[in-house]
């Protein structure tokens, strides 16, 4: 069951009329388009995930695409989240071309594009911080904590993974995005131990459908050029 559907976030779309906006010549024209087709490449990673699991429905399972939950005086957002009576899981989406390689000792992910090395958060890192913050959350809700597992998918087929030290944590959490079906099948496996009857997952719904709040990015935060054209544009 789908408790939350994904929508398209509000800051590709706001990239998109700033990058439309924009005259060819404008100096900051190419930093927006950037910005626009980083924000598309990592909504298609997320509904890639979305997509293979809707492959193999399964009504044991209750899933969230894109959580924002309150945390402390912020927020904390997920990706995708799982939700069975044995279990949770945390899914943390990536989209990147060319080669990337997971150093789970130094907390970095290291993509090779184009001759060009660039260095990223651990996304497994990122996933288990996330898990932490749902504990938390579940637990000052007084409700039962199940085993929560993370996985961080590769969306693109293209893209090569890379493990060269053979780091177990890394083959076992990171994963293609059509991998990640399978990954729930194993683990209904696993983990048969109940932690939540049907009502729990309903009561867990609910409060997790009440308390998201949709990101809406600062205008001022963006920076968006004040000599942005205005008015009513031509489809």
């Amino acid at each position: 069951m789908i408790a939350k559907y994904r929508t398209i976030p509000i800051e590709i779309l706001i990239f998109d009329a700033i990058t439309r906006r924009l005259p060819d010549h404008h100096p900051r024209k190419s930093e927006f388009h950037s910005k626009l087709i980083r924000s598309k490449a990592g909504y298609k990673g997320e509904i890639e995930v979305d997509y293979f699991l809707s492959l193999f429905p399964d009504d044991d399972l209750t899933i969230f695409q894109y959580l924002r939950l309150p945390h402390k005086n912020g927020y904390f957002q997920i990706d995708t989240l799982i939700i069975s009576q044995w279990f949770m899981v945390i899914i943390e989406s990536k989209n990147l071309a060319g080669t990337i390689e997971i150093d789970h000792e130094l907390d970095q992910l290291l993509q090779t594009y184009d001759g060009t090395e660039r260095g990223y958060n651990n996304p497994i890192l990122q996933a288990e911080i996330q898990s932490a913050h749902l504990k938390k959350w579940l637990i000052k809700h007084q409700l039962p904590l199940p085993p929560l597992e993370t996985f961080v998918t590769i969306s693109n087929p293209q893209t090569i993974i890379k493990n060269p030290t053979n780091n177990k944590v890394v083959s076992y959490r990171t994963c293609r995005a059509a991998r990640i079906p399978f990954k729930i099948a194993t683990l209904k496996t696993q983990l048969n131990k109940e932690v939540y009857t049907k009502k729990d997952i309903k009561k867990v719904t609910r409060l997790l459908s009440k308390q998201h709040v949709p990101f809406v990015p600062d205008p001022k935060a963006m920076d968006i050029p004040s000599d942005i054209i205005t008015g009513v544009q031509c489809p």
